[in-house]
């Protein structure tokens, strides 16, 4: 797996901080480090011939709450808003909105985050306050 990207013109590197692609085993989620993508991504670049889109191949964890006082470190980065997570925020401010509810502050934003982190049947998601 190492000569694959040398072969093809790729570098690897001994520290993550060099790397420009983090590459891990899907099949071990836990264990991927975060912003990493599945070594199917090389594969697939090889088989096109040219580089491809990494968040086709990107691993991704279940996001948990860091407990305070955690030795764990905080994300350095942020995952940019695509454009279903712009409607999901737009629609969610509009509906508290015009039900009356403030949109200032965070409440309704920690509302839709624990939704979206549990989501719930067609029924229960029309009854969910804001």
């Amino acid at each position: 797996m190492l000569t694959l990207p040398q072969d093809n013109g790729g570098t690897v590197v001994r520290m993550e901080a060099q790397a420009d692609v983090l590459v891990a085993d899907h099949l071990r989620k836990k264990d991927a480090p975060d912003g990493s993508v599945s070594f199917r991504y090389i594969d697939a670049c090889i088989a096109n011939g040219a580089l491809v889109d990494k968040d086709e191949h990107r691993i991704f964890q279940p996001h948990a709450v860091r407990p305070a006082g955690s030795s764990r470190p905080a994300r350095t980065t942020r995952a940019p808003f695509t454009e279903l997570d712009k409607r999901i925020l737009v629609t969610w401010v509009r509906r508290c909105e015009s039900v009356g509810e403030s949109i200032n502050g965070n409440v309704i934003y920690q509302t839709l985050a624990e939704h979206v982190r549990n989501p719930c049947t067609t029924t229960s998601c029309t009854q969910a306050p804001c």
